[in-house]
């Protein structure tokens, strides 16, 4: 008896349709799980590289040093810190050079590029976020078609028995289960890590504002001699 609900005796009784659901539902948990240590690393990566790098930068943009600011994001290079810095304060020097009287269109155009910077990041930091939610959205459906499949199979085979009862159905309907609970399986760890993974770049959006902020404040604050 145990031998017939096993895994093994389960994967063989299946049909060419239920044994390809189990195919796919197990590409998505490989998928799912990719896209999950992918993104962690990621986007720890990006938050410990860019809270190192303010770190750094502190500093040199309390002196007033804007020019000084930009040579230490450009050498610092991949976070999105570093970068929201260097193309920030970049344009803040053609924006004075072009407004050179011009206090308010040279902090507007500031503004834009850290929007722009900030969005591309955060964009960045997304990807595969999508792949994700998908599977989590899909797996159950997946796993419940493969089910119908399997419960069809099973009435269809008791009547060419010509037997009756649970007897005689209930042995497929367990294995036509398997795909649902598989489903749920694939799809429960997808759904909290997209939730968590969401969760965190929107702390580092949240982050990333801030630095933009602060940026605009030391450029209103720098001397002319700086901000030229």
């Amino acid at each position: 008896m145990e031998n017939s609900f096993s895994l093994a005796a389960m994967w063989a009784s299946m049909g060419i349709l239920a044994k390809g659901v189990v195919l796919v539902l197990l590409g998505m948990s490989v998928t799912s799980i990719y896209v999950m240590v992918e993104r962690f690393v990621s986007i720890r990566r990006a938050r410990v590289a860019s809270r190192a790098f303010l770190a750094s930068v502190a500093s040199t943009l309390d002196r007033g040093d804007l020019a000084g600011a930009v040579g230490l994001a450009e050498r610092a290079g991949d976070p999105p810190a570093a970068k929201l810095v260097a193309l920030a304060l970049t344009e803040h020097g053609d924006a004075r050079r072009a407004h050179p009287a011009d206090l308010f269109a040279i902090l507007d155009s500031v503004e834009r590029v850290v929007d722009r910077v900030k969005e591309r990041e955060i964009a960045q930091l997304r990807k595969g976020l999508g792949s994700l939610a998908t599977i989590a959205s899909a797996a159950p459906f997946v796993g419940l078609f493969g089910t119908v499949v399997g419960i069809i199979n099973a009435f269809q085979a008791m009547a060419a028995s010509g037997q009756g009862g649970l007897a005689a159905v209930s042995g497929g309907i367990a294995e036509a289960l398997v795909t649902t609970a598989f489903g749920i399986a694939v799809a429960v760890p997808a759904v909290v890590v997209y939730n968590l993974l969401t969760s965190r770049i929107d702390e580092f959006a949240v982050d990333l504002t801030e630095v933009g902020s602060e940026l605009i404040g030391y450029v209103s604050k720098a001397p002319k001699s700086e901000r030229a």
